[in-house]
């Protein structure tokens, strides 16, 4: 039932000062599979026993006595860099090509890497996609706050299973510099603590942070946290003169809590200029209830559908009907159906033709801006349809 491996039926062992590990591939007939294993210090046989489950949902096992291992030199890796470029304002970012010695099962496992560097940096090896890990990426990083004097070239240590390999780039942080620059004012608007809800009309609010410096020397920029990802947005120059220089930065107005939003000031060292600001912001949002219903109709020979909604605010809605995973229809509200005073609601309400094939349990229904819903739909028995001529 199973296919033997070519002789000599040999796994493949990473023998690195303290563990081994050995890793084994049984390829089947169909489906393939891989299976590894770790085994102890001192050990370089195993005899394996693998229980199988069939399509049928029956047990197999295959038996393979008496595996001995061979040793892989993983000292025989190879690290080729790209040139450094800058990657976020705030880091350093190299392309890595990591050449494996002969034998290495690639199908296993990514080799793991650790980085070190001196401070004010740090370090880490990625791989972009999560799947190739002959492609990596080296991301050196500078601390947030710091004040000794940045290294002309910025070491680094890469231990491969308690081997080193060491290497060095030049530093494309301004490190050669004096700092003069002065921020002799910050302007936040909104102002820090403000409370804004969103009307009818949906505007989208922006938080704008102005700098005015004195003798700028520096790179200025945003450290926002608060997200799971730090992210690091650019102040821009608007306007400089012999002694000051103005600086904006501007994003999507939300609500912030104290300490996530940061000015930094980059040069020979890093400083925050402020991590204080607050912010609350409500979205306006209709969430009203959505009244469906459908049916056959014979004369047509199709479905009709009929959606209604009552919302406080004059508007253009969209229908959206969704009809599979990967289509929807859409039927645009130009005017309201009508306007009760008493309420003060406009109702909106759409009658839209569905195929007579269609075949759903339910519709789901969305007013863009309003509301959802959904309606039980019950569908031809396909016997009908395909019988019809």
């Amino acid at each position: 039932m199973f296919q033997q491996p070519a002789k000599p039926p040999l796994p493949l062992l990473k023998q690195i000062r303290q563990y081994q590990v050995y890793h084994y591939s049984i390829n089947y007939r169909y489906p393939r599979k891989s299976h590894h294993m770790v085994l102890p210090i001192g050990q370089t046989s195993v005899d394996l026993v693998i229980n199988i489950t069939t399509n049928s949902g029956g047990l197999d096992s295959i038996a393979v006595p008496g595996l001995q291992c061979i040793e892989i030199d993983m000292s025989k890796v190879n690290f080729k860099f790209s040139l450094p470029s800058m990657y976020r304002l705030i880091n350093m970012m190299v392309n890595v090509i990591v050449d494996y010695p002969n034998g290495y099962p690639l199908y296993v496992s990514q080799l793991p890497v650790t980085c070190t560097t001196v401070s004010p940096y740090s370090c880490k090896l990625i791989s972009p996609d999560g799947l190739t890990p002959k492609l990596q990426t080296l991301i050196i990083s500078i601390a947030e706050e710091y004040s000794s004097e940045p290294p002309p070239d910025i070491p680094i240590k890469l231990t491969v299973r308690g081997i080193d390999f060491t290497t060095s780039f030049k530093n494309l942080f301004p490190y050669n510099v004096s700092r003069t620059s002065n921020v002799v004012k910050e302007i936040n608007y909104p102002p820090s603590g403000k409370t804004i809800v969103q009307d009818y009309q949906m505007f989208p609010y922006e938080k704008v942070n102005i700098l005015l410096v004195e003798n700028s020397n520096s790179f200025f920029y945003i450290k926002d946290s608060s997200q799971s990802m730090p992210s690091f947005s650019p102040y821009t120059l608007l306007q400089q003169n012999q002694t000051h220089s103005t600086y904006l930065q501007n994003t999507a107005y939300r609500t912030i809590l104290s300490g996530q939003i940061s000015p930094l000031i980059l040069d020979n060292q890093t400083t925050i200029i402020s991590n204080n600001y607050s912010s609350t912001y409500t979205r306006f949002s209709l969430n009203q209830p959505l009244s469906s219903n459908n049916g056959y109709d014979p004369s047509l020979g199709c479905f009709l559908g009929f959606a209604t909604i009552n919302i406080s605010t004059i508007g253009k809605p969209v229908l959206v009907t969704s009809v599979s995973s990967s289509s929807a229809l859409n039927y645009p509200n130009p005017y309201p159906y009508s306007y009760d005073p008493i309420q003060g609601v406009f109702t909106f309400s759409n009658v839209f033709a569905l195929s007579s094939y269609l075949q759903k349990d339910n519709l789901f229904l969305n007013f863009s801006p309003g509301g959802f819903g959904t309606s039980p739909f019950r569908s031809l028995p396909k016997s009908i349809l395909y019988t019809r001529v």
